[in-house]
């Protein structure tokens, strides 16, 4: 864990979520390090690495012009978009009530995570080739056993994900990054628990406790497709 002294500008300040940290490389190229956040109790930049390089805090303000709708969400769109957890449709636009599909969810859980290839070989999914944009990141899911697939060997990566299977890969994803979870939680406050298939039980119940899933007007809509939004 590294922490940079850092005193924000006022701007910035008003902004704490937009002060990131960037990984300059021998070429100069920045990445920018997803962990990374200003601790104002520390007056600093912290942020965790396996290796020690070169860093600069940044300051970025992504944003796109459609989230007028999703208030709920755009101050967590804009900071994931400043740390390029994630990306736009195109021209401005998230397309935030638009579903979001299977690869695209898996690829979010690895960036924000930060989740590492393993170096090991895997038997991938027959509908995943080599050529996808995603591949790289089913491949490190499947090596951490987040991703287990439909079924058949299939992970019908384009299709869109509905929300109960959004709490099984976040749960798994959270434990294989190391991150602790509540031993169990109730579903008793959501109208609709009993629609919760089994396999999800478990998953819905430990990221309510953790207040990761807070469900929408007292339900879980677990069988309801996930939004880009709600992603």
């Amino acid at each position: 864990t590294v922490a940079i002294p850092y005193e924000p500008t006022p701007e910035e300040l008003a902004n704490p979520d937009h002060i990131v940290i960037w990984y300059i490389d021998g070429q100069g190229r920045a990445t920018a390090v997803p962990n990374g956040r200003y601790d104002a109790a520390a007056d600093a930049v912290v942020f965790r690495t396996t290796h020690f390089s070169t860093y600069a805090v940044a300051y970025v303000v992504k944003s796109f012009g459609d989230l007028a709708g999703v208030p709920w969400a755009q101050k967590a769109i804009e900071a994931m978009a400043s740390r390029d957890v994630i990306a736009g449709a195109g021209a401005d636009r998230f397309n935030p009530s638009a579903n979001i599909t299977r690869a695209d969810f898996i690829a979010l859980l690895v960036r924000a995570l930060e989740l590492q290839d393993k170096g090991e070989s895997v038997d991938m999914f027959d509908d995943v080739s080599a050529t996808d944009y995603f591949y790289n990141e089913v491949k490190i899911a499947k090596q951490w056993g987040i991703a287990s697939g439909t079924g058949n060997n299939r992970f019908e990566p384009k299709a869109s994900i509905t929300r109960q299977d959004m709490m099984v890969l976040a749960e798994r994803a959270l434990a294989a990054a190391g991150k602790t979870l509540p031993a169990e939680g109730s579903l008793d406050r959501f109208a609709d628990a009993g629609d919760v298939a089994g396999y999800a039980r478990a998953s819905a119940g430990r990221l309510a406790a953790a207040g990761i899933v807070s469900g929408m007007n007292g339900k879980l809509a677990p069988k309801d497709h996930l939004t880009r939004a709600q992603a």
